[in-house]
C-alpha cells in the first residue's frame, strides 16, 4: 500500500522539528486526488510543544469572507488557526499553551468520510490542518461514503456535505479553547463534532459535494444544461483575476450551462473607502439583471474591462494583472459606464432588466440567505448542479462529473477551462 498523505506530512512535521521549525501549513496541491482506497487507518504527526503560532507566508491570493461571516471570524480563528485569522490580521497570531505535552496525549481517532463521485474533492478536511497547527495529535480513519460503513455514519451523523470529519470531543478534553471553539461552530451528535469540510484555509477553496439538494429550486436546469450559481462580489480582487478562467469556462460549456450570479458582499473588495454604498452594489444589480437573462458572461466581461481600463483592447491575463495600476480600479463603475455595458447586449430584454433592477435588494437579500444554507464561507464559490460546492478553477470537472454526457465533457481536456 501506497503512503497516505497523512504519513507524508508526519514525516515532513519530523524534519521541520529536527531543523527547529514552527509549524507550516500544509502545501498546497492542484492535482486531482486519484482514486482511493475505500477504508484506511493513517497516522497523523503530531505538533511540537509551543503555545505560539507563526504567521504563514505571504499568499499569492487572499480569498473573500462573505461579510455575513465575519462575526465569526474570531471563533473560525480560534478552531481553523491562521485560517482567516492570518488574512485580517497578518501578523503572528499567539495562544496560550493548552494541553500540556501533546507526546503524552492519547492521539483521537478521526474518521473522515468522503465520497468516490467527487473525484475533484481533496480526501481531506481542513480541521486537520487546525489540529496539527495546534499541536493536537490525532489519527485518521478514512471512509468512502459508499461502503456499508460510510452509509451508516452518514446515517447516524446526518450527514449532507462530504468530505467531512467526525471528531471525537473527548480527544480535546486537554485542549479547553479548542472544545469551547468547536462547541460553538460544529453541530455535536453522540460526543462527536460533525465537521463539514469548512474551506479554513484563506489561500484555497476546496470542493464539496451535497447527497441532498440543499434547495431543490436550484436544480432545475435540464439533462441538456447545468446550472451554475457564482456566488461573489465583482469587485472581489479574487473574482477579477479568475475573469480569463471564468470565460473560458463559458466559452467552453457555453451551450450547456445555464449560468446565475449571486451578488456576496465580501471583505476583501478592491473598492476605496467612502463611497456611497448604493453606488458600490450597482455593478452587483447589473450583473445580477444580465445574468437573469443568460447575459451573465458578455456583462462580467465588459465590467471588467471598464474597471480595468482595456476597454479599446481584448482582455487577457496581462491586462487582468495589470488592473490595479489602471486610474480607475479602486473607483465603482458609475451608472453612465454601467448603462453604456449594455449597448450591444444583443437579446437583452429592457423591461424585464428595468423590472429586475427594482427588486435586486430583494434579490441580494436571498443570495445572503442562499450562501448560508450551502454554508459558503468564501466569495468565489461556484454551485453546479446543486450538487457541487467548487471553486471556479474546478467548474468545469464539476459540470463533468454531475453530466458526464455533455459534449464538451467527452474531450480529455476539461481541467484546462475549468
Amino acid at each position: 500500500m501506497e503512503k497516505s498523505p497523512k504519513s507524508v506530512k508526519k514525516k515532513k512535521l519530523k524534519e521541520e522539528k529536527q531543523a527547529e521549525e514552527l509549524p507550516r501549513p500544509v502545501q498546497e496541491t492542484t492535482e486531482i486526488p486519484e482514486k482511493q482506497q475505500k477504508t484506511e487507518t493513517a497516522p497523523v504527526g503530531q505538533g511540537k510543544k509551543t503555545g505560539q503560532l507563526a504567521a504563514q507566508p505571504k499568499k499569492t491570493l487572499i480569498l473573500g469572507v462573505p461579510n455575513y461571516l465575519l462575526a465569526l471570524v474570531v471563533l473560525l480563528a480560534i478552531v481553523g488557526g491562521m485560517a482567516l485569522g492570518i488574512y485580517l490580521q497578518p501578523k503572528a497570531l499567539t495562544i496560550d499553551p493548552i494541553g500540556g505535552n501533546s507526546d503524552e496525549n492519547k492521539a483521537m481517532e478521526i474518521e473522515l468520510i468522503y465520497s468516490n463521485d467527487c473525484s475533484f474533492c481533496a480526501k481531506h478536511n481542513t480541521i486537520l490542518d487546525s489540529f496539527l497547527e495546534k499541536n493536537i495529535p490525532f489519527t485518521v480513519k478514512e471512509t468512502e461514503a459508499t461502503t456499508n460503513e460510510g452509509i451508516q455514519k452518514i446515517a447516524a451523523f446526518q450527514l449532507n456535505i462530504l468530505p467531512a470529519a467526525i471528531v471525537p470531543a473527548s480527544g480535546l478534553k486537554n485542549f479547553p479553547e479548542i472544545l469551547a471553539a468547536m462547541g460553538q461552530s460544529f453541530k455535536k451528535t453522540a460526543n462527536y463534532f460533525v465537521v463539514p469540510e469548512s474551506n479554513l484555509d484563506s489561500s484555497k477553496i476546496y470542493p464539496r459535494m451535497y447527497l441532498n439538494p440543499v434547495d431543490p429550486a436550484d436544480c432545475n436546469a435540464s439533462d441538456a444544461k447545468s446550472s451554475i450559481i457564482l456566488f461573489d462580489d465583482p469587485y472581489n480582487e479574487l473574482m477579477i483575476k479568475m475573469q480569463p478562467t471564468i470565460d473560458a469556462v463559458l466559452s467552453k460549456f457555453k451551450d450547456s450551462t445555464k449560468v446565475e450570479f449571486a451578488y456576496i458582499q465580501a471583505n476583501s473588495s478592491t473598492l476605496k473607502l467612502g463611497f456611497d454604498q448604493n453606488l458600490k452594489t450597482l455593478a452587483a444589480k447589473y450583473i445580477v439583471c444580465t445574468g437573469n437573462q443568460q447575459l451573465f458572461g458578455k456583462e462580467f466581461n465588459k465590467f471588467v474591462s471598464v474597471y480595468c481600463g482595456t476597454e479599446n483592447s481584448k482582455l487577457s491575463p496581462a491586462s487582468i494583472a495589470a488592473c490595479p495600476i489602471n486610474p480607475h480600479f479602486g473607483t465603482p463603475l458609475s451608472l453612465e459606464e454601467l448603462k453604456k455595458t449594455l449597448d450591444d447586449q444583443n437579446g437583452l430584454k429592457e423591461t424585464a432588466f428595468d423590472q429586475c433592477l427594482g427588486v435586486t435588494d430583494f434579490i441580494n437579500k436571498s443570495a445572503v440567505a442562499r450562501a448560508k444554507n450551502y454554508g459558503i464561507t468564501r466569495t468565489g464559490t461556484a454551485i453546479v448542479d446543486c450538487k457541487y460546492n467548487a471553486p471556479y478553477t474546478a467548474i468545469g470537472l464539476a459540470i463533468c462529473a454531475s453530466k458526464p454526457w455533455i459534449e464538451a465533457c467527452k474531450t480529455n481536456d476539461q481541467n484546462s477551462s475549468s
